[in-house]
């Protein structure tokens, strides 16, 4: 690739941003690869054994009680759920004789649902399959004042599957087909700043 110095000012920081943002669709590409190629089932594990034996796997299969009965109802935030008033429900997953001052590891979130949907559910009757929620699960914990989530909380959604493999190679080659053209028209530039700007 040649000089950027024909690209427009705002054009350049574009460029930039699909640079970074290529890189960080790199990182999440390559944990979804990782782990479509790590786990081909999900891990069997009892809401009992968590998290004493939970050795960060991503796709679980849970066993234990679903707490209904501690749910938390919310209104989904997906963009492409704008204006449709639907909701997802946040359920503990329990061992069978838990009670309610005992902590909780797992929470599954179900939907989206419409409101009178979300009240006739029925939850499964002993295993909540799903791959893990990622990002900040602050907001999550505070749906449930009353209950004691366990620092190492895991939240499943319910229903969902790794990426298929070539799902995941694609987007992986796509960010790193995003990166390479980025940085290759923007670090001869900064090469060129740099060397400009040490000069005596």
């Amino acid at each position: 690739m040649g000089s950027s110095s024909s690209v427009s000012p705002l054009a350049y920081i574009k460029l930039v941003m699909l640079g970074f943002g290529s890189i960080f669709g790199l990182f999440l590409g390559g944990r979804e690869l990782l782990v479509t190629l790590s786990e081909p089932e999900p891990t069997r594990i009892t809401a009992a054994e968590m998290p004493e034996h939970y050795r960060g796997q991503r796709w679980l299969a849970v066993r234990g009680r679903v707490a209904v009965e501690h749910r938390a109802l919310e209104p989904s935030t997906h963009r492409t759920h704008a204006g449709r008033d639907l909701y997802y429900l946040y359920v503990p997953v329990v061992p069978e004789r838990w009670e309610a001052t005992q902590p909780v590891s797992v929470l599954a979130t179900f939907g989206p649902f419409s409101h009178a949907e979300a009240e006739a559910w029925r939850p499964p009757e002993t295993v909540v399959q799903g791959t893990l929620r990622t990002g900040v699960l602050d907001p999550v914990r505070e749906r449930f004042p009353a209950l004691h989530l366990t620092d190492e909380l895991v939240v499943l959604n319910a229903g969902s599957t790794p990426t298929s493999l070539g799902g995941a190679l694609f987007f992986f080659a796509l960010m790193l087909f995003g990166a390479l053209v980025a940085w290759s028209i923007v670090l001869p530039d900064l090469r060129r700043w740099w060397r400009a700007r040490s000069r005596p």
